[in-house]
């Protein structure tokens, strides 16, 4: 374990170091592009040459769960010290995600009871139908129940109706996906995609001269399926702000796309997603697991591996 000071990227004097001017609390509600000037919440306005918008995602909530006391999402430190107050005896969590599983394997090692509440089967997105029955298994071995086909009913405050069941619980946590940080921007001249990421192009620049847009709040190419989503992903988003920085200077600079990857450790078993999972597989024994290649047009897509996560980064 590290202390929680170690959990944070820099501090203030890091900031004073690079000239950054930091401030907390000060809420965008406006973008004006022929003024080029960005107005906040408390009448202040700040002029730009050039503008980044990386203001992330936010958590998908229900309308029920969204003013629940004991509702939780993940996305920041106060999130994470939220649940581990409220945790005591059991948690539902509500989702089949990297981040549900993650969250519901970390809770049941510090001997939490954990109900895990998905619509099919867990991780389905990121890996093949016999994958997700093994990672299934080692869940439920090691004491987490999934509860499928079924939606999360009504709530009271310490009950809630999981399928035909009224089960009671400290806490619930909610891993239902992201929603990019877009609601002040102009979307008649700030374009978005379909899946509500601003558009940007390889430069990472917007549809307006001069704005650009990195990370969560930004919809890029997904470079094994041809189409363009946000990543919500740390590596992606930390090359795209790098791809921006250099383009607002002038410089040339291209984002190629995201390769979307994933790492998940289930009670000491190791399974790693990356790619797609779209056409033919090859599989592979591999020190003592596998390696399953996705291959399409001749051409590896894709790839799932058991065991071994050291050769992800070579594959």
């Amino acid at each position: 374990s590290i202390s929680r000071g170690e959990l944070f990227l820099w501090d203030r004097g890091y900031l004073e170091e690079k000239r950054i001017e930091l401030m907390l609390g000060s809420r965008v509600t406006r973008v004006d592009h022929g003024e080029r000037k960005v107005s906040l919440a408390d009448g202040e306005s700040l002029a730009y040459d050039r503008l980044l918008i990386a203001t992330g995602a936010s958590p998908i909530l229900t309308k029920d769960l969204a003013t629940r006391e004991r509702a939780f999402t993940l996305r920041t430190l106060d999130d994470a010290e939220g649940i581990m107050k409220c945790a005591k005896e059991r948690v539902i969590v509500y989702g089949a995600g990297a981040i549900a599983i993650k969250v519901a394997v970390a809770l049941r090692k510090r001997g939490i009871d954990v109900i895990v509440i998905c619509r099919s089967r867990v991780l389905r997105r990121l890996f093949d139908d016999d994958i997700c029955s093994r990672i299934n298994s080692r869940l439920a071995d090691n004491g987490i129940r999934i509860a499928r086909s079924c939606e999360l009913g009504s709530c009271t405050a310490g009950d809630a109706r999981v399928g035909d069941e009224e089960l009671s619980y400290d806490c619930i946590v909610a891993a239902m996906g992201v929603k990019p940080n877009v609601p002040f921007i102009d979307k008649i001249a700030i374009r978005c995609g379909s899946s509500g990421g601003i558009s940007v192009d390889d430069g990472m620049q917007t549809s307006v001269p001069g704005v650009y847009a990195a990370g969560d709040c930004a919809e890029t190419l997904d470079v094994t399926t041809g189409r363009k989503d946000v990543m919500a992903l740390w590596p992606p988003a930390v090359e795209q702000g790098k791809v921006a920085a250099m383009s607002m200077l002038g410089k040339a600079a291209s984002y190629a796309g995201t390769l979307p990857s994933n790492a998940i450790q289930v009670f000491g078993d190791t399974f790693v997603t990356i790619g797609s999972l779209e056409g033919q597989k090859a599989n592979f024994a591999w020190r003592g697991g596998t390696i399953r290649f996705t291959l399409r047009d001749g051409a590896i897509v894709g790839c799932q591996i058991v065991g071994d996560a050291e050769s992800a980064g070579a594959i």
